[in-house]
């Protein structure tokens, strides 16, 4: 339940895209219509919202899913999208935000608003913003906030996943974890 979809099937745009997904029993290959949250990507639109990939030309070519915690706690991953729409729509009548949450490589990948003391993702990637829902919900995927980047590949998220380590720290020297698919563990 709520595993992360990733599409590596783009080698021109030199990265994966990634999303959230709210059924059990998935089927990943080309032919199987799954309903996505998150951002959208670069070439599909920008903002913040569902889609059916591979409608909007993903495809879901890998799957990566918490088997550590339960379905219960995994629950409050799309809680966290939930919360970022109606947060999001708070901050509407402020002109600087109102429809804010968009896709972008030109500011960090995790751009988030704290106000009253609430965290509220406005822009970034869609690999920063599966971050951000994993994180607000106590299940950090990778420990990018003491890395320090502007960009977070999606192959530390996927790496994270294919390991079972959380949050997976990667190391920044390894060039295997900079592309698909090498990021991957060897199994024996």
């Amino acid at each position: 339940m709520y595993p992360l979809f990733y599409d590596a099937t783009h080698p021109e745009l030199a990265c994966a895209h990634a999303a959230i997904i709210l059924e059990d029993d998935v089927k990943c290959d080309e032919k199987s219509r799954i309903m996505v949250l998150g951002l959208a990507d670069r070439t599909a639109g920008s903002s913040l919202g569902t889609a059916f990939w591979p409608d909007c030309g993903w495809t879901a070519g890998l799957i990566g899913q918490r088997r550590d915690v339960s379905p219960e706690v995994l629950a409050d991953v799309a809680l966290q999208w939930s919360d970022t729409e109606k947060d999001v729509s708070r901050l509407g009548g402020d002109l600087r935000y109102a429809g804010s949450i968009k896709w972008s490589d030109e500011v960090p990948y995790k751009n988030v608003l704290i106000r009253s003391g609430r965290r509220t993702f406005i822009s970034g990637t869609c690999v920063g913003y599966v971050e951000f829902c994993y994180e607000e919900a106590g299940l950090d995927l990778v420990a990018d906030d003491a890395l320090n980047l502007k960009t977070l590949p999606t192959t530390f998220q996927m790496s994270a996943f294919d390991r079972e380590l959380y949050p997976f720290s990667p190391d920044l020297s390894d060039e295997s974890l900079l592309s698909y698919p090498s990021c991957l563990a060897k199994k024996d």
